[in-house]
């Protein structure tokens, strides 16, 4: 007597969305093994057939449970991201940070080495510029993961798992702010709306900017 083998169960297919971009489709078994190995967040979104519209992951499956992580490095419910109007704060007082110390470089060339210098713009662009670099990129990277005006609001960078990030790439986060002011300053409000609150040169540079509290 022969007996039918029954046919293997309908491979589920899955999409997620970060950042408004819609990926997949995936198998379930490689959704899980995104999840666990933290390449899908809690609050990233996903679909399947059958659900009335995209939930957070962490709503549809379960999330690894805490696990022993170095101080100061968030898990995955750990993340609250910090948003447009908190950082646009933070900004503001990081210019007028950076801008003193500018000044305060720049007095000794006018006021001692070189008087004749006092209308010498491009220097003064360049000591502005050396300055906002190292000041930014130096903080960012450093142990505090955040200038004096981020630390004032109580946000810090990480990157996309939570981490401290390297000068190098703080200092190509940076200079991506370049392009987030070229197309009219939208690179810098996409941080009031994109998924997990991240700014065009956030991610450029593989960064998230994340609230202590």
């Amino acid at each position: 007597m022969n007996v039918e083998t029954p046919p293997p169960p309908p491979t589920e297919q899955w999409y997620y969305s970060r950042n408004g971009q819609q990926i997949g489709p995936v198998s379930r078994a490689v959704l899980d093994q995104m999840i666990a190995t933290g390449q899908i967040y809690a609050g990233d979104l996903v679909w399947t057939d059958g659900m009335a519209q995209w939930q957070p992951v962490a709503s549809v499956f379960p999330m690894p449970g805490p696990q022993p992580i170095p101080y100061g490095i968030p898990s995955y419910f750990d993340m609250r991201y910090a948003g447009f109007w908190r950082r646009f704060v933070a900004y503001i007082l990081d210019m007028i940070i950076a801008a003193i110390i500018a000044a305060m470089i720049q007095l000794p060339f006018y006021l001692v080495l070189h008087p004749s210098l006092n209308d010498n713009e491009v220097l003064q662009q360049l000591i502005g510029l050396m300055v906002g670099w190292l000041y930014t990129a130096g903080f960012d990277s450093s142990t505090l993961q955040g200038t004096p005006g981020k630390l004032a609001l109580s946000i810090y960078v990480t990157d996309l798992n939570g981490q401290r990030i390297s000068f190098g790439r703080a200092t190509g986060r940076h200079f991506a702010m370049i392009l987030s002011a070229l197309i009219f300053c939208i690179g810098f409000m996409m941080a009031g709306w994109t998924q997990r609150k991240q700014a065009l040169h956030d991610m450029i540079a593989g960064c998230l900017v994340l609230r202590r509290e």
